[in-house]
């Protein structure tokens, strides 16, 4: 089952190297699929250049929902299983996707969201 993680970024290029690095892919086939929606910055040369990650870059800005409908398409397109949706601005933590990931390889629900206000214990 592969598993993609899906960051939308704009103007994220100062950030966007600290969220690859906390992410944990289960496996080697797993990968971080990064759109950057037509930053004004420099965000798509970081990406491109990130391991682990696959950078693409919209040529004008779709915004977010334009922008994750086309990271949903490419991961479907690249084999994903499983997709997981992550703010390349941090505004999500990326540790809690382990935290998502039994939950969708059970079946039991077709979408899970993390509360980033909750606070987890180990």
């Amino acid at each position: 089952m592969k598993l993609c993680v899906l960051i939308p970024a704009y103007n994220c290029a100062h950030i966007l190297p600290e969220v690859v690095n906390r992410i944990h892919l289960p496996t080697s086939e797993d990968e971080i699929i990064v759109i950057d929606d037509a930053s004004q910055d420099n965000t798509f040369d970081v990406a491109n250049n990130l391991s682990r990650v696959y950078a693409l870059r919209n040529k004008i800005n779709l915004g977010y929902g334009g922008t994750s409908q086309r990271l949903y398409q490419v991961a479907f397109e690249r084999g994903a299983d499983f997709v997981i949706n992550l703010h390349g601005d941090l505004g999500h933590r990326p540790e809690d996707i382990g935290r998502l990931i039994p939950s969708l390889i059970s079946n039991e629900y077709d979408i899970v969201i993390v509360n980033p206000n909750v606070k987890t214990t180990k």
